[in-house]
């Protein structure tokens, strides 16, 4: 098990005691999941859009327990917008801050297409109820959001 104390936090970042930036997913996997005696968070696996054609909400994911959510965006669409969005109890929808993996890059919604390859964004859900990805634009093809929550 890591020590955590040989991390820190740099404009979003966590960096390692070498220099390097750490994946969260890993660090937390390695760390374990905090109470239950250290026991490792155990991720789970969930489609938000599968190879979505139309504009629509997609599958809802339930939070539950779960606090960090990494989604990958992928598909063969030439354009398309996403938007991040959590449902509050009486089901009305909020924008999601998530940030791009890639460069850290703070929004609420991505726009994209071919020949531009997938994205991965992180998101802080603890607390959440729902959270949706809505396909608010597609053509030219299809996309798909995986998620992987710990």
């Amino acid at each position: 098990m890591p020590d955590i104390q040989k991390f820190s936090i740099h404009s979003g970042r966590i960096i390692g005691e070498d220099g390097n930036t750490v994946n969260l997913v890993d660090l937390i996997r390695s760390i374990g999941g905090g109470g239950g005696g250290g026991s490792p968070v155990t991720p789970t696996q969930h489609t938000f859009q599968n190879a979505a054609i139309e504009v629509g909400d997609g599958i809802p994911l339930v939070v539950g327990n779960k606090s960090t959510l990494i989604v990958e965006i992928t598909g063969t669409a030439t354009s398309r917008m996403l938007e991040f969005k959590a449902l509050g109890p009486s089901g009305a929808q909020y924008a999601l801050m998530g940030s791009r993996v890639s460069d850290y890059t703070p929004a609420s919604s991505t726009t994209g297409g071919t020949p531009v390859t997938g994205e991965m964004w992180e998101f802080g859900i603890q607390g959440l109820n729902t959270v949706i990805i809505r396909v608010s634009a597609v053509t030219g093809g299809n996309v798909t959001v995986k998620g992987t929550v710990i």
